[in-house]
């Protein structure tokens, strides 16, 4: 810091160092004097403590009182966190307990239960009512469409046997009749134990992080938005990430899962460690690794059929609310006329 001058009326000196907080100069008080934090700042300082002496009582001196305290309330909030965030570095995964994040812990109760009751994809009555689109079979000889399956026990056997078979079609009739919680519950449904096991592992890790630092309202509107974008990107572009066709398995009504918004926590969470390191949300590097080999991997074909282009979709949806938020903060510092603090971290 260098010292840029000494007063005997506070109410000047207080409304000088308001002024040149205002104008982007950050100073300090110190008992009578006051000093300019940034030294290559101490030329433009003087020039305005210069125009200040010959007329302190200015209106436009006085008028910097209120952008001033707002500026010293955002740096006061961003020390705060600062200090905050770098205690707990050291622990990013260790820290909350399960009180803590109510709205992870039940989102996977509601997957579990669901998951079961659908009979892990089995249980029609369930999973048309849940499933994005509808299942329609439609009979090649007289075009009828059936509301029975021909897994069903009571569809005939004789049909069964019959050629040429029984069509199978997905049509998002039911969205358009107003069933609107189609857009979201296929990410409950799961279609094996480590289908479910492995995405309740990462959204426990990913979303319990999130939801301890940004808070449960946040979660849900992250999962909402996250959810609807990728189940509804997969059902228009089912094949855009398919490398290979697996079995033939044409059904772009039959998706379901969590990694769709497992992919968008990931893409948030690598998204602020890169460019926002102030908000102190970092994952492991082995997990960035493990989820792009992942999201790879599963486009090739080699471990079934997979819906990857709500992995991609997903990813991107994380990547847009990190970008929005970060683009929003930094928005207002602009605004308030905020200057970034000389130290390491940065802020952004």
């Amino acid at each position: 810091m260098r010292h840029l001058s000494s007063f005997s009326n506070a109410t000047h000196r207080q409304r000088l160092a308001d002024y040149l907080l205002a104008q982007g100069i950050p100073n300090r008080i110190l008992d009578d004097e006051l000093w300019v934090v940034e030294e290559d700042q101490l030329p433009r300082a003087k020039e305005i403590l210069a125009a200040f002496q010959k007329a302190p009582d200015d209106p436009a001196f006085a008028s910097a009182r209120q952008t001033a305290a707002q500026i010293r309330k955002e740096e006061a909030e961003a020390e705060a966190r600062f200090r905050n965030n770098f205690f707990r570095s050291g622990d990013l995964w260790g820290r909350h307990t399960l009180r803590q994040i109510p709205v992870t812990v039940g989102i996977m109760v509601v997957s579990v239960l669901v998951t079961l009751i659908g009979g892990f994809g089995g249980n029609r009555a369930v999973t048309q009512y849940l499933y994005f689109a509808e299942q329609l079979v439609i009979d090649p000889i007289d075009h009828r469409h059936e509301d029975r399956h021909p897994m069903d026990e009571d569809w005939p056997q004789d049909r069964a046997r019959s050629l040429p078979p029984v069509q199978l079609r997905y049509d998002a009739k039911g969205l358009k009749e107003g069933q609107l919680w189609r857009l979201l519950t296929p990410i409950f449904l799961h279609f094996s134990l480590i289908h479910l096991g492995f995405n309740m592992m990462c959204f426990y890790s990913l979303a319990g992080l999130l939801e301890f630092r940004r808070g449960a309202w946040w979660l849900i509107g992250f999962v909402l938005f996250t959810g609807i974008a990728s189940n509804v990107a997969q059902f228009a572009f089912p094949y855009v990430f398919n490398f290979d066709l697996v079995d033939g398995q044409r059904f772009p009504g039959v998706f379901a899962g969590m990694s769709g918004v497992c992919y968008a926590l990931f893409g948030y969470l690598a998204f602020k460690m890169r460019i926002d390191p102030e908000a102190a949300l970092a994952i492991p590097p082995s997990m960035i690794y493990v989820m792009l080999i992942w999201l790879v991997a599963c486009m090739t074909g080699w471990l079934g059929s997979i819906a990857n282009t709500a992995h991609v979709a997903g990813l991107l949806a994380g990547l847009v609310v990190a970008l929005c938020g970060w683009g929003w903060k930094q928005w207002r510092r602009r605004r308030l006329g905020l200057v970034e603090p000389a130290r390491s971290g940065g802020q952004g």
